[in-house]
């Protein structure tokens, strides 16, 4: 058996959260009743999930074309994503774009995917965040090349006491390759979420 997989946002081409710079700059600090609109959340203490395969066969996990992660939160009003591949974003987090960082939204390529053989694991860090799309505000851009991008993906603090998240997976056909989508059929998993926790185990069949 292959050693288990663990797949981080740092090591992805979109960022999800926490890898670059948090910006909050002096912009909307002069008047104490304005607030910043460029602020960013910060990332918290890191947040394990870990998915073990159960079944005799093997089980994928499909981040579309690089970092849109198949879990989902539900934050009280409804469910959020835990990646930037919101709609209509494009992709593009807040905290890039107003890091100064460019975005496109040309793709290609089988996307991303991850093996997860028959009893191995597979493990994603998260930093207690979800994402939600809002409008790009123009002030807070230091690249002039993405000033029409109308919505981006703002990075929100999960600051809840308990919380159900959801996770997609792939049930793959024969001989299908991890990538970045699933040929096979999806399944979906409801569990329960501790945030004063460090980690979850969700077992998959």
């Amino acid at each position: 058996m292959r050693p288990s997989s663990v797949h981080t946002a740092c090591a992805s081409i979109l960022v999800v959260a926490g890898c670059g710079s948090s910006t909050n700059d002096d912009r909307g600090q002069d008047d104490p009743n304005d607030p910043d609109v460029c602020a960013i959340d910060e990332p918290e203490a890191s947040f394990t999930f870990r998915f073990r395969n159960l079944s005799p066969d093997d089980r994928h996990l499909n981040f579309g074309w690089s970092a849109d992660w198949p879990l989902r939160v539900d934050v009280g009003d409804g469910w959020k994503r835990l990646s930037s591949w919101v709609e209509p974003s494009c992709g593009a987090s807040c905290e890039r774009l107003y890091a100064g960082e460019s975005t496109s939204c040309t793709f290609g390529g089988p996307g991303s995917g991850v093996l997860i053989e028959p009893g191995g694991e597979a493990r994603l860090e998260w930093d207690r965040r979800y994402f939600e799309a809002t409008p790009v505000e123009t002030e807070c851009l230091q690249v002039a090349s993405v000033a029409g991008m109308g919505q981006c993906a703002m990075p929100r603090r999960f600051d809840a006491t308990f919380g159900v998240a959801e996770l997609a997976y792939c049930i793959p056909m024969a001989g299908e390759i991890p990538s970045g989508w699933c040929e096979g059929s999806t399944r979906r998993i409801t569990f329960e979420l501790d945030p004063a926790a460090d980690e979850v185990i969700v077992d998959l069949d």
